[in-house]
Order: C-alpha cells, then structure tokens, then sequence
C-alpha cells in the first residue's frame, strides 16, 4: 500500500502498490461532498476533453471508480463502488471496495444509523459520530 498526495497537501490517498503506478501519473485533488449533515472525501482528478463540435469541457473523474472500472463494466447498469469496513473515501485499497447497487450502498448506512437509534427521514447527525458534519469553529 502507498499514499498518493492530493493537491493542497493536506491529505492522502491510500492505494494498492499494483494501482500506484498508474494512479501517480495524474494530479488529483481533494474533493469533499457536503450532503445533508454528512461530510465524504474523495480523491478526484479533472479530465479535459472535446465535443463533436470542437467545444473544450471537463469532467470530474473519482479514484475509486477509476480503480474499479473493470468490475463496474461487468456489473448491472446503476452499480456503484461503495468503500468498504472503513467507510473512508481516501481508502482506495481494492480490499476496501467493492461493487454493489445503489440499495445495498444505502441500506450499509441506514444499519450504521439503526445502531444509534436515528431514522433515516430525521437525520440527527449528533447521534451518528461517523456521519456528522464537522466541527464550524475550526477546519472542516
């Protein structure tokens, strides 16, 4: 396993030592998703390209799909990579991920949000130390 650095310098990614090779060719990026009380990092990189008309467009593509992009090509439509025990976005280890749709995904933190006693419709991030937004008076 080795780490891969993000821009800013702050964080790392956590890779395999078979995925490092490839992943460390690109300059990636800290991307933090701020959903309803429930703050992710991931690592993510731009990727350029053009359109039929010759017009110039980007898109964000996420180290962990990108990683597993074999086994989403042989999953059903709609399947997504959930990362795995750790539940860290910025643990791309191919044992910390694995393929599942979008059901089992959400049903994995719902039964993480059961074990404290909150419901899915009224979210208490209080009540959820994992999934709690982060403290305001300091970083994020």
């Amino acid at each position: 396993m080795k780490l891969i650095p993000l821009s800013g310098g702050k964080a790392h990614a956590l890779v395999d030592d078979q995925d490092y090779e490839w992943l460390s060719k690109f300059s990636w990026t800290l991307q933090v998703n701020k959903k309803v009380n429930v703050v992710k990092q991931y690592a993510a990189r731009w990727e350029t390209y053009y359109t039929k008309r010759g017009k110039k467009r980007r898109r964000k593509k996420y180290m962990h799909r990108e990683i597993m992009k074999k086994e989403l090509e042989k999953a059903p439509p709609k399947y997504v990579v959930d990362h795995g025990p750790d539940k860290s976005g910025l643990n791309n280890q191919r044992n910390n991920m694995r393929v599942c749709s979008h059901a089992d995904n959400l049903k994995d933190i719902l039964d993480e949000c059961r074990g404290c006693g909150c419901s899915p419709k009224q979210f208490n991030p209080l009540c959820c130390p994992d999934f709690s937004a982060p403290d305001r008076s300091g970083e994020w």
